[in-house]
């Protein structure tokens, strides 16, 4: 027997006499399957094996209306005015972050009367307004809002933000380890003070358009236009809005 064959026969040898040990629960209950955990493992200095820890979770997201800064303006309820700064809102806080002269300030939002800032993506400024008298469902609605479309009627957003927990299973090892913040917007129409939250069906808002209910559903019809884009959304609105103003 040559040396390379006696070296591979007693590998083979080592390896039916040592299997590999896995830890397994002491008592199967009868299971043909246990369930068996699988932890990382590493070596220490000592070269003795011991178990590598998970890294500590995290919360992802942020609480930013959108994570990026935006060029704007913010007028006060003192009719103070804050001109072409860096802002961003922070959702949790219910707070106005600006850059100011370098640094970041921070304004409450219940200060702000209302504002705009630079939507970068269709390169518009979006009116923004705070202390309001809009009213759903007969409460005040407070926060900010963002304005799309003003006019007869006019289409609100509102962001939210809620807390995804972690669904992770370290039996499994399966699963979202980190907590996760979830953006979330809604749309209303503004008739006067009262504001009314979109639904995703057409038939839903028809009620929305009176006295122009044929000719609207006529357009969004033949558009192809939903109700769940923020896009149709805005061309629906404005559309009526120009039909309204037209109509003698």
């Amino acid at each position: 027997m040559t040396g390379i064959r006696k070296v591979l026969w007693r590998i083979s040898l080592l390896t039916i006499m040592c299997p590999i040990a896995l830890p397994v629960s002491s008592q199967n209950n009868g299971l043909t399957n246990p369930v068996v955990t699988r932890p990382l493992y590493g070596e220490d200095l000592d070269g003795k094996i011991i178990e590598i820890p998970l890294p500590p979770t995290e919360v992802k997201g942020t609480t930013f209306v959108y994570d990026n800064w935006r060029m704007g303006s913010v007028e006060l309820i003192t009719n103070q005015k804050i001109s072409d700064q860096w802002l961003r809102y922070d959702l949790l806080n219910e707070q106005m972050e600006i850059k100011l002269d370098g640094e970041v300030k921070v304004l409450k939002g219940n200060r702000i009367r209302k504002g705009q800032w630079l939507d970068p993506e269709s390169d518009r400024n979006v009116l923004f307004v705070n202390n309001t008298n809009y009213k759903y469902k007969g409460t005040k609605l407070v926060g900010l809002l963002e304005v799309l479309v003003d006019g007869s009627l006019g289409l609100i957003t509102k962001t939210s933000i809620k807390l995804i927990e972690s669904n992770y299973l370290p039996q499994l090892n399966a699963g979202n380890r980190d907590d996760r913040l979830k953006k979330e917007k809604s749309y209303f129409v503004r008739k006067g003070n009262e504001l009314f939250e979109v639904e995703k069906g057409r038939k839903k808002n028809e009620y929305l358009f009176e006295g122009l209910r044929e000719e609207m559903m006529s357009y969004i019809k033949d558009e192809r236009l939903v109700y769940s884009t923020e896009e149709d959304l805005i061309k629906i609105i404005s559309r009526y809005n120009q039909l309204a103003q037209d109509k003698p």
